[in-house]
């Protein structure tokens, strides 16, 4: 059974979702949030683009400071039943980590790597109790690992998403001619 969420958590929540909303605005990327959660938080794309849309799950954590300077750690739980689905279309996750007052690290990964990391590298622990992946990450000034795995490529990596990977030009623009060939006349 999954662990009840307080009110504390929902506010926590939200504030996680609204923090990579800004981030995802501010790389010039629109951000829609779906009226029903049906296991996708936000959706994100290129404006005036005919390029499909990213959807992303969003998992929040408030960090806990450790005994090391400039060390913290923060836990999260995805669901199961959602990470183990068939990715199509791909889903991405990203973990907004609080610190404090501030956000201070944004983990972004993709489902299909992230099973992938579960079923090979054995990341997390399955609680079978909640139908839960418990994730505890580790944060350093330089490093941030999960169960002594360096997770590192996944820190603050928003172009992983495919909305940062599309080239596609604006819906409506006129496509790109080829360079004239020699004599300045268009190639036949």
């Amino acid at each position: 059974m999954p662990r009840r969420r307080s009110i504390h958590d929902a506010y926590t929540g939200h504030g996680g979702q609204a923090a990579v909303m800004s981030e995802l605005l501010v790389r010039l990327r629109n951000v829609a949030v779906p009226e029903v959660d049906v296991g996708e938080d936000l959706i994100t794309f290129r404006s005036g683009t005919d390029e499909p849309v990213t959807r992303i799950q969003v998992k929040t954590a408030n960090a806990r400071r450790l005994r090391t300077e400039g060390r913290y750690s923060a836990r999260v739980n995805v669901p199961l039943r959602q990470l183990e689905a068939i990715d199509r279309p791909p889903l991405h996750y990203v973990f907004p980590v609080r610190l404090g007052d501030r956000w201070v690290e944004f983990l972004v990964i993709g489902r299909a790597r992230l099973f992938a990391l579960v079923e090979q590298e054995d990341l997390g622990y399955r609680n079978p109790a909640s139908g839960e992946l418990e994730l505890v990450f580790s944060f350093g000034p330089e490093t941030v690992t999960c169960g002594g795995l360096a997770l590192d490529p996944f820190r603050h990596s928003w172009d992983q998403l495919p909305v940062f990977q599309a080239t596609s030009a604006p819906a409506g623009s006129p496509a790109r001619r080829p360079p004239p060939s020699s004599g300045g006349r268009p190639s036949a």
